[in-house]
């Protein structure tokens, strides 16, 4: 099946990034209530570099993987991971989000997210795309607090069949679109895989869980992102043409 696919750009882990501000921001104010006649009147950055050199760590490594099957076109769930732009209004605590530029004709690009409300975390992502596979790669480098040192991610995408009609959930809320979805029992098989180095001692403490929870909550947001936007009349074409 051949489409066009946007020069919009896919960042696809800045839950992780929000995540470990959260992280911090809780075990921060756990140490600061104990050591709070040393620190009670300091600047955060202040705090986080005495408390990292209290509790010096070397970079650690550890990686998480989430499989599951939507009941969406993998056409549809990948035109909405290449719009980073959009990522600001349906990620958790991602506040902003951008394309800075779009190399090799779109195949692969740089974006900035900011992700945390109080405790922001900025870092730039280079993202590649490879429609033909319905894979999206990402690395994450510039994190200008340190949250965590190296970050890559993959969405491996795959078209399954759901089984015969009546099977399963119905997908949306039965107009024209969703019904021709339905009909063909489209569904996507979805492979994210999300890999981190970090040095903060903090962040290293709870990465096992931190990883879980992320790669489990990122797919969710996509997922709910899928069944709130219609789906493409050429995509529904495409699936016309299948019966």
């Amino acid at each position: 099946m051949s489409f066009s696919f946007t020069t919009a750009s896919a960042k696809c882990v800045p839950a992780v990034a929000a995540a470990c501000v959260t992280a911090r921001r809780a075990t921060a104010t756990a140490t600061s209530r104990h050591y709070a006649s040393s620190y009670s009147n300091r600047r955060r950055s202040i705090f986080t570099s005495t408390a990292s050199s209290l509790f010096s760590s070397s970079p650690v490594t550890k990686s998480h993987g989430e499989s599951r099957i939507l009941r969406t076109h993998p056409l549809h769930l990948f035109r909405i991971i290449q719009d980073v732009d959009q990522y600001q209004h349906f990620l958790p605590l991602c506040t902003y989000s951008k394309v800075l530029r779009v190399l090799q004709g779109g195949r692969q690009f740089e974006a900035k997210l900011i992700v945390g409300k109080v405790w922001k975390e900025e870092y730039t992502s280079r993202v590649t795309v490879l429609p033909e596979q319905l894979r999206i790669e990402t690395t994450s480098t510039d994190c200008r607090h340190g949250m965590f040192d190296f970050l890559k991610s993959s969405w491996q995408l795959r078209r399954v069949c759901l089984g015969e009609a009546g099977h399963g959930d119905d997908y949306g809320d039965g107009n024209a679109q969703d019904e021709a979805l339905h009909l063909k029992h489209i569904g996507c098989h979805i492979d994210f895989q999300v890999e981190m180095t970090v040095s903060d001692p903090v962040v290293v403490a709870i990465l096992d869980k931190l990883l879980m929870q992320v790669a489990g909550h990122q797919v969710e947001a996509f997922e709910k992102r899928c069944q709130q936007l219609p789906l493409p009349l050429e995509l529904i074409q495409q699936v016309e043409q299948l019966k």
